[in-house]
């Protein structure tokens, strides 16, 4: 019985693989040393591959600033707080139009207007109570610091003297 035999030329060293259809493959005037150098080459070969993929996958997460429109920064310089602006690009981009013009929107002026509300219901409310002052301790005997007048005082009023 004969084997099939399957010449391949190597593109990297330009010899000749003879391969036989049971797997045995056979090299004319290959080397060890060639061996080696060829499952180097394709080693970098995959190796390269694998960091072109890599290299994407490492570099999404970095986010770029974002950048703040002409429009944006003019509402933000007019005293436009960032939580309505916000409010402002999403309705401004359902409709369709700048954000200049989404401010005449019934739908953002009601937002607006209930933003206002609930801020100046902040700035009214009262600040928690801060009590009628400080309170002074009550002096005893065991007070430190007292002078020999106080203390006769203090013997005084418990009845000790």
């Amino acid at each position: 019985m004969e084997n099939e035999e399957t010449v391949i030329s190597d593109e990297q060293t330009g010899e000749e693989i003879v391969t036989y259809e049971e797997g045995v493959t056979e090299s004319t005037e290959e080397s060890t040393e060639a061996k080696l150098s060829r499952a180097e080459a394709e080693a970098n070969k995959w190796r390269r591959l694998f960091e072109k993929t890599q290299k994407p996958q490492s570099e999404a997460p970095q986010k770029a600033p974002q950048q703040l429109g002409v429009e944006e920064v003019v509402l933000l310089a007019n005293g436009m707080p960032e939580d309505l602006l916000a409010k402002l690009k999403v309705i401004a981009q359902v409709n369709g139009s700048s954000l200049i013009k989404a401010q005449q929107d019934p739908v953002f002026k009601g937002i607006k207007e209930n933003f206002e509300k609930d801020l100046k219901q902040k700035e009214a409310s009262l600040p928690a109570s801060r009590g009628s002052g400080t309170v002074k301790p009550k002096k005893d005997l065991t007070t430190p610091g007292l002078s020999r007048e106080e203390h006769m005082a203090l013997l005084k009023s418990q009845g000790l003297l």
